[in-house]
């Protein structure tokens, strides 16, 4: 049951993130930091689905960025939660990879689950948007 008060918890922090603006605070932070600091919050939902992941963020090891760490980590959890639903077996991947090219930053969060039908694929930017499969 904590597990479900946890994540019910998550969910209404974002209701109530998406339904006040804020003023983003802005400081220099180490994007692999960001990084591990989501994986470790998520830690216990790999453990549990049996999941593994592969991280290749060797590039950005040092590289820090201007940005919201809260927000920045909200995001990658958000799409740590979407690969981790993603997957419906025991035998789940996810794969986290930086790039960097000349100025330009790039994070790549990769899982092997079934994906987004094509119904659905029109309405991933609508806020709150749930897709029930039973």
């Amino acid at each position: 049951i904590t597990g479900r008060v946890s994540e019910s918890d998550h969910i209404i922090n974002n209701i109530l993130m998406y339904s006040k603006s804020t003023i983003a605070n802005y400081e220099n932070v180490k994007i692999n930091d960001l990084i591990k600091s989501s994986l470790e919050e998520d830690a216990q939902k790999f453990l549990t689905k049996k999941i593994s992941i592969k991280e290749k963020i060797d590039r950005t090891k040092d590289l820090s960025i201007e940005a919201d760490p809260v927000r920045v980590k909200e995001v990658f959890r958000n799409i740590l939660n979407n690969a981790i639903e993603a997957i419906r077996t025991n035998a789940g991947v996810i794969e986290i990879e930086s790039r960097i090219n000349d100025s330009v930053v790039s994070i790549l969060i990769k899982d092997n689950g079934e994906g987004i039908s094509n119904k659905d694929l029109k309405n991933i930017e609508s806020p709150f948007f749930v897709s029930l499969k039973f």
